[in-house]
């Protein structure tokens, strides 16, 4: 049984990773919650317990809001990684609440 704080949204979009072992690189989104994100890395290697700030767009009223979140690897297995946001602000947990409201 899975437990989790939100539900999952599909999410099949590119967003950028950041972290001092990859630079900055592309990769495609699969789901979102509030909780984190899956994500196809293609030849991304990423390690399991590293950080990452994860960078993405979700829908608002009048446009999109960008979001740039630390991000711990908790998951990265063959071409797919599940991160967990860490340390996130109350502000961004209630602008990221809002944005996935207005995903399908």
């Amino acid at each position: 049984m899975e437990r989790r704080i939100s539900e999952r949204k599909k999410y099949q979009q590119s967003l950028t990773l950041e972290s001092p072992k990859t630079g900055r690189v592309t990769v495609i989104g699969k789901n979102i919650s509030l909780g984190g994100l899956l994500i196809e890395t293609g030849s991304v290697s990423l390690t399991p317990n590293s950080l990452v700030f994860a960078m993405f767009e979700l829908p608002r009223s009048d446009g999109h809001e960008t979001f740039r979140i630390e991000s711990l690897v908790i998951r990265a297995t063959g071409a797919e990684a599940a991160l967990m946001f860490v340390r996130v602000p109350l502000d961004v947990i209630r602008k990221l609440s809002k944005g996935l409201s207005r995903l399908p």
